[in-house]
C-alpha cells in the first residue's frame, strides 16, 4: 500500500520540494521555538494545571516547505451534502466531508461507519455511539485549493494525501482508522502559510468547538455521534509534529503520532516535563531531505535522559521511534522520503492499535 500511495503522490512531490520556494527559507535551518510559561502572550493557551503555553520561538528566520491545503464550509454549519437537483440531504456516515467553525478554522472531518445492531434492536441508531478523536495537524502549505481537493484528490494527488483523511476517502484506511476514530484536520486557511502560525489557544477553542458540533450532528441514518473526551489523540507531520508536541504540553490530549518531527533545537526542560507520561510515537525517514531525522531522536534522546534512561532499549509503549530505511526502489524526487515517514504512519494499523490501546 505504501508503494502505491507513494507512487500517486509523485507530481504532489514535485510540486512540494522540486521546485524555487521563492520567499521560503531553506527548512532545515529553522531553530523552531522555546517553551515558556508567559500569563500576557497573545498566543499562549492555559494548560491543565493553570500555566500559558506560547510557541517555541526561534532566534532564526521562520522556514518552511511548501505545500498546500485548504477549506470549504458546510450549511449553517452542519454537515450536509449536496444532492443531484442541488438540495442539501443529512451526511452520511462512513465519509470524509467538510466543515467551519466560524470562529477558526474550516475543516475536513472523518466519521466511522454506523456499527452494526445487535439483534432485536433498530437499524437506525437511536443513541449516539461514542468514539476516540484523531485530530490531524498538516504542515506548511501554499494554500491554494479546497480543503476536500488537498486532503483527497487522488490524481493529481492533493498536497496532503499523505495524510490519514485520504485512506478514509479513498477505502484504503487501515480497519482500525476506519471503524474505531472521529478524524478531524483543521486547515490553516487560505493566504496563511501554516497552522504553527495560528495561536495554540485557538487550535485548543477549534477542539473544543469540533467536538460539541460533532454530538449536535444527526447523520442520513439517524445516528449519531459522541466524543470520548478523554481520548483526543493527534497526529502531526512535519511543521504540524511540532505543533502537536506543543500542544501535547498542555496535557490535554492521550496520545501523539509524529511524521517527520522538525524541531531543530533542544527542547527546554519545562517543556519536556511536562511531556512526561504522554505516549508519542515518532516515524522519521533516516534519508529526509527536509527536516533530519536528528530532529526526531533529539527528541526521544530529552525525554529518556529525564527520566535517567541510558538508552534507545530503555523506550518502551509511551515512547517510540520507528527509523525508516530508505526505499531505494521508490523515485527519489526531493522530499519524498520527508512525506514517506507520515505515509508509512498513516497507513500502520498498529498505530492505531496502539492509540486505541492508550487509557
Amino acid at each position: 500500500m505504501t508503494r502505491l500511495l507513494a507512487s500517486s503522490l509523485t507530481c504532489t512531490l514535485l510540486s512540494l520540494c522540486g521546485r524555487p520556494t521563492g520567499s521560503f527559507p531553506a527548512p532545515w535551518s529553522r531553530s523552531l521555538h522555546i517553551f515558556q510559561l508567559d500569563a500576557h502572550s497573545s498566543s499562549a493557551s492555559d494548560t491543565a494545571d493553570g500555566a500559558r503555553v506560547t510557541p517555541f520561538k526561534s532566534d532564526t528566520a521562520t522556514t518552511r516547505r511548501q505545500a498546500s491545503i485548504i477549506i470549504s464550509s458546510s450549511t449553517a454549519g452542519f454537515l450536509y451534502t449536496p444532492s443531484a437537483n442541488g438540495e442539501y440531504v443529512s451526511a452520511t456516515r462512513g465519509s470524509v466531508l467538510e466543515a467551519r467553525d466560524p470562529s477558526s478554522f474550516s475543516c475536513c472531518v472523518y466519521t466511522p461507519p454506523t456499527r452494526r445492531k445487535s439483534q432485536g434492536q433498530s437499524s437506525t441508531a437511536e443513541t449516539s455511539e461514542t468514539f476516540p478523536l484523531l485530530v490531524v495537524l498538516h504542515g506548511a502549505g501554499n494554500n491554494n485549493g479546497d480543503a476536500m481537493y488537498e486532503f483527497t484528490n487522488e490524481y493529481p494527488p492533493g498536497d496532503h494525501t499523505n495524510l490519514p483523511l485520504f485512506l478514509c476517502s479513498t477505502g484504503k484506511a487501515p480497519a482500525q482508522l476506519r471503524d474505531e476514530f472521529v478524524v478531524v484536520a483543521p486547515y490553516a486557511g487560505k493566504g496563511k502559510k501554516s497552522l504553527y502560525d495560528e495561536p495554540r489557544s485557538k487550535i485548543l477553542s477549534f477542539i473544543k468547538w469540533f467536538n460539541a458540533w460533532i454530538e449536535a450532528q444527526q447523520f442520513a441514518d439517524g445516528s449519531q455521534i459522541a466524543i470520548d473526551r478523554s481520548r483526543v489523540s493527534l497526529f502531526g507531520f512535519s511543521e504540524g509534529s511540532t505543533l502537536a508536541v506543543e500542544l501535547a504540553t498542555t496535557r490535554q490530549f492521550n496520545g501523539v503520532v509524529c511524521a517527520s518531527y522538525g524541531f531543530t533545537g533542544i527542547l527546554p526542560k519545562e517543556a519536556v516535563r511536562r511531556l512526561q507520561g504522554i505516549p508519542l510515537w515518532i516515524f522519521h525517514s533516516e534519508a529526509d531531505d527536509v527536516y533530519p531525522i536528528r530532529c526526531s531522536t533529539s527528541i526521544v534522546n530529552s525525554l529518556l535522559e529525564y527520566e535517567g534512561a541510558t538508552d534507545i532499549f530503555d523506550i518502551g509503549k509511551n515512547l517510540k521511534l520507528t527509523k525508516l530505511i530508505p526505499d531505494k526502489a521508490a523515485k527519489s524526487e526531493p522530499g519524498f522520503e520527508h512525506v514517506r515517514a507520515a505515509l508509512v504512519a498513516s497507513a500502520s494499523n498498529e498505530v492505531y492499535s496502539w492509540l486505541l490501546s492508550l487509557p
